[in-house]
């Protein structure tokens, strides 16, 4: 990994990019958990963002601005569905990429580290209530397709010793903007922070 050493292929795009994957003999595997540095530029906030190489394990598209949690077969290099557990272990999923974003068995970018857009709940109750520097983590889910899966809102350090251990450590990032009730469907700028 270098600062200025080109990705192979730019955020918002994927390794095959449309052309026809063989299942049994994938592509790219040179690539799977490979790390570049690029410059912030959708954002314009002056800094680098670390993104990692990951291959679709799962069974369905991933979206962008989603948060997704590893294979275990495959940690650092494969994700395989939305984070569906309070406090998972999770990283956002490249917001550039298209809406129907990365097909099964595709390698795309996760964002490590930096500016990024993630999806707050659905729901408009009181964790879809956000302030600028709060600390960010993964919100429970029914199944890792769902809708509601994926997704962020304020890290809960009260409560038993479990939620905040689980909390510090996984943490997503810190929101760089506020969100309210009112923005369900809404995206919201976070400063992702690396903790793999």
């Amino acid at each position: 990994m270098a600062r200025d050493e080109t990705p192979p292929w730019p955020l918002g795009s994927t390794y095959y990019n449309g052309n026809t994957i063989d299942a049994n003999n994938l592509g790219g595997t040179n690539y799977e958990g490979k790390e570049w540095h690029v410059e912030d530029t959708k954002h314009n906030t002056g800094q680098y963002i670390t993104i990692r190489a990951v291959r679709n394990s799962g069974t369905f598209n991933l979206l962008p601005s989603r948060l997704v949690t590893f294979d275990t077969a495959w940690v650092g290099q494969r994700v395989n569905g939305y984070s569906t557990v309070a406090y998972a272990p999770c990283l956002p999923v490249d917001e550039q990429l298209p809406a129907a974003g990365v097909v099964p068995n595709d390698l795309f970018y996760v964002i490590m580290e930096g500016p990024c857009l993630v999806l707050v709940p659905l729901d408009a109750g009181a964790d879809n209530v956000i302030t600028a520097m709060d600390p960010l983590a993964a919100i429970t889910a029914a199944t890792s397709g769902a809708t509601t899966a994926g997704r962020i809102a304020t890290a809960n350090t009260s409560g038993s010793t479990t939620n905040q251990r689980d909390s510090l450590l996984n943490v997503v990032g810190r929101a760089m903007s506020a969100a309210t009730t009112a923005q369900t469907t809404s995206a919201l700028l976070v400063y992702a922070t690396r903790w793999f």
